[in-house]
């Protein structure tokens, strides 16, 4: 009885001091290679969404003649688009494409960039020297809650934030 007793505790010992060999605490997975980091709209009344990310945004033609900032951080090796756009739902698959541009080593914009945009009363947006585009197929009333999407495109993925804006 007394070989039984103490074979039960062996095997019980051996068991328990196994529990916790399976068990590891792998670090979170580390961040893709390429992406974007931080997207800021300064808005026509100067409130920068990067200090004070709650507070609403606006773009006013009557204010400011309607001009806007956007900047982006990036993290990425190579080469890569910038791409902004706007659409009157939260779906980047419903946006309209308003200003684009190429950065990278080398290029005006590498891991940040900035674009000085601006909004009119004719409904028309642009940004640096890009094409003027016609917001009509976004904005239905005024004023209207809009999604701002910036993102960042490498040779094989895609990432992007977005930001609600009022266009006035």
């Amino acid at each position: 009885m007394r070989m039984i007793n103490l074979l039960s505790a062996t095997v019980g010992l051996l068991l328990l001091a196994g529990c916790n060999e399976a068990y590891h605490d792998d670090p979170p997975p580390p961040p893709p290679p390429q992406a974007l980091t931080d997207f800021v709209v300064i808005d026509s009344y100067g409130v920068d969404s990067g200090y004070s990310p709650d507070a609403p945004l606006a773009i006013d033609p009557f204010v400011n003649a309607g001009v806007f900032e956007v900047f982006w951080q990036a993290r990425f090796s190579r080469y890569y688009s910038f791409y902004l756009s706007v659409s009157e739902t939260p779906y980047i698959a419903d946006a309209v494409p308003v200003y684009e541009t190429g950065c990278g080593p080398g290029q005006h914009c590498n891991l940040d960039g900035y674009a000085l945009c601006q909004y009119n009363q004719d409904f028309t947006l642009f940004c640096e020297n890009g094409p003027v585009v016609d917001m009509l197929e976004v904005v239905y009333e005024v004023p209207q809650n809009v999604y701002f999407f910036a993102e960042v495109c490498g040779a094989h993925e895609c990432n992007y934030q977005r930001l609600k804006v009022g266009l006035y």
